[in-house]
């Protein structure tokens, strides 16, 4: 009955608009009817899942395994060196330590500059300007506290040659998620596929 139901709201839907086009009679096969009506209803919505915060037992699994050389992608999939892993793993752990210490979302680790980043000398804790954010609606920015750890990652991957206005992770909103799925697996033995 639900489905009837369904079926004659969605010609209810279509019909009016396919008049002016000159089809008042518009009939609509059942598969293309029981299709157009799934989008409909929802007989149980979904509950989302809230991800499960980065604590610091999740964070030293990773720190543990992120300099482990992995298999590369593509059609070869060889195993990366170690000295590639090892340049990798120091990024990882930056970026992981500095969207947890930060609260970050991805959008903002990827526009973040050398420029927006100071280290007090006295203690090693650092404070990041965050210029634009999705929370801040008058554009003003706001700073992140990094733990003193967090600051001597970042200053471990900083170049010597890094400009001020070049960006600390040099990647896009997507890569980093990618990264971060990737370390995640890594660190996490119960994952399949790690």
């Amino acid at each position: 009955m639900e489905t009837a139901q369904s079926a004659r709201l969605c010609q209810g839907i279509l019909v009016p608009r396919s008049a002016p086009l000159g089809w008042s009679d518009f009939s609509l096969p059942a598969a293309v009817q029981q299709t157009a009506a799934r989008g409909l209803r929802r007989e149980r919505p979904q509950k989302l899942a809230q991800v499960t915060g980065l604590t610091c037992e999740v964070i030293a699994k990773i720190e543990a395994t992120a300099c482990a050389p992995r298999k590369g992608r593509g059609r070869g999939r060889c195993m990366e060196t170690a000295k590639a892993a090892t340049r990798r793993g120091h990024m990882d752990i930056a970026l992981v330590r500095t969207m947890r210490d930060g609260l970050l979302r991805r959008s903002e680790a990827a526009t973040l500059q050398w420029q927006d980043l100071s280290v007090e000398a006295s203690d090693g804790f650092g404070r990041l300007h965050i210029a634009r954010s999705k929370i801040d609606q008058k554009a003003r920015g706001h700073v992140a506290y990094l733990t003193a750890d967090t600051a001597a990652c970042l200053q471990r991957i900083k170049p010597a040659d890094a400009l001020p206005e070049d960006r600390i992770f040099a990647m896009s909103a997507r890569a980093i998620a990618n990264r971060i799925k990737a370390v995640a697996r890594a660190g996490s033995p119960a994952t399949p596929g790690a």
